[in-house]
């Protein structure tokens, strides 16, 4: 099935300082696209633009169209959506830069297959090559570890490829293509320290940025990306207010909350504003902090605590609240996920779960 037809654009060639090869741009609903020509040769780039001109009104049946093309199509349509719904692309953890990585470890393997060449079993034989590749874990710089990436990881870079072929088929640039099989899901890791473990963590924190960055998160439950990403206009230190829903953003699934500010983090986020000097709560050296990874580790090390990491903040509170009798609807009230996010999570931790549904049935059956 081709491609709908479509008004012709007007197709250019241009070219990234930081990209040798040429690419071919244009725009369509007031939405700038690209594609690659896959060449850094001005000739051989042009003979591509003419190519894809005259094929935009009777495009080439789709065995002439590779996964790299339609990688590059599928990056350029998010890039844009991203953009105009406010989220920062170059950020170290957004959501963009997660996209392309993930395609760095696709192209190699399915690149240069033709779409009418894929099957379910290409993408049997992925998972297994990609369970026999190796991947490195440093800690301070030297190699600790050597392993396989996880299910999880491999899922989540077939579920980018789907997500790509399925935009292209929506586009009209074919009509049925395969879904590749995701690898088994692995139970997830929930780790939940302790209030001493807490209390101890924080003592053995000693940068000013990293404090800030702990206690927002005790006391928010917020994501990593939105506490970095907290700007001080978003912090009402009058009204005690926090709106983690960075300006001009999109609310997107990733839902940001208001939360008030209690007295423990009043007094921190005091101290901070004091120092301040940048728009950013948590800063160094003036700078916004792009990940707060290394220095977490350093600091968890330090505790002798293991298996943490500052996502473990998040589930530890929501646990330690669940664990305490607060409501379900509170906690995913702080949290901003779905009340059924929080039940499935959550629930079981609850000190009276499911006890009187047991209580029932013993007098139903008493």
């Amino acid at each position: 099935m081709p491609r709908k037809k479509l008004d012709k654009p007007n197709f250019k060639l241009t070219r990234r300082k930081d990209k040798p090869n040429w690419w071919v741009s244009w725009t369509v609903g007031g939405k700038p696209q690209r594609i690659s020509t896959g060449t850094e040769d001005e000739t051989a780039a042009y003979s591509f633009l003419i190519d894809f001109k005259s094929g935009w009104e009777s495009p080439p049946e789709k065995e002439y169209q590779t996964v790299n093309v339609a990688i590059d199509a599928y990056l350029a349509y998010k890039k844009n959506e991203y953009q105009l719904r406010g989220d920062d692309i170059h950020h170290y953890r957004s959501t963009y830069k997660i996209l392309v990585a993930a395609f760095i470890k696709i192209r190699p393997f399915f690149g240069n297959i033709k779409l009418n060449q894929l099957t379910r079993q290409l993408g049997r034989d992925y998972i297994e090559k990609r369970k026999k590749d190796t991947i490195r874990i440093q800690d301070n710089q030297k190699i600790k570890d050597i392993k396989s990436p996880s299910n999880a990881t491999i899922a989540r870079e077939i579920a980018f490829l789907n997500a790509a072929l399925n935009h292209i088929k929506k586009e009209g640039w074919v009509g049925e293509i395969p879904t590749f099989e995701l690898p088994p899901s692995t139970p997830p890791r929930e780790k939940v320290m302790t209030p001493v473990e807490v209390k101890r963590l924080l003592a053995h924190v000693d940068a000013p940025h990293l404090k800030t960055f702990v206690l927002l998160a005790l006391h928010t439950l917020a994501r990593k990306s939105a506490i970095l990403q907290l700007k001080w206009s978003q912090v009402d230190m009058k009204n005690r207010l926090i709106d983690f829903n960075t300006i001009g953003r999109i609310r997107t699934t990733k839902r940001r909350a208001v939360v008030p500010i209690n007295n423990i983090l009043y007094i921190a986020l005091e101290e901070a504003l004091e120092m301040a000097q940048s728009d950013y709560v948590i800063e160094y050296h003036s700078k916004p902090v792009i990940d707060i990874k290394g220095a977490f580790n350093n600091a968890a090390k330090k505790a002798g605590i293991s298996d943490v990491t500052p996502h473990t903040i998040r589930h530890t509170g929501a646990t330690l609240m669940a664990l305490n009798g607060v409501p379900l609807y509170l906690i995913a009230g702080i949290m901003e996920d779905s009340i059924d996010t929080v039940t499935k999570h959550y629930a079981k931790y609850q000190p009276e779960y499911l006890k009187e549904a047991s209580r029932k049935l013993e007098e139903i059956y008493g």
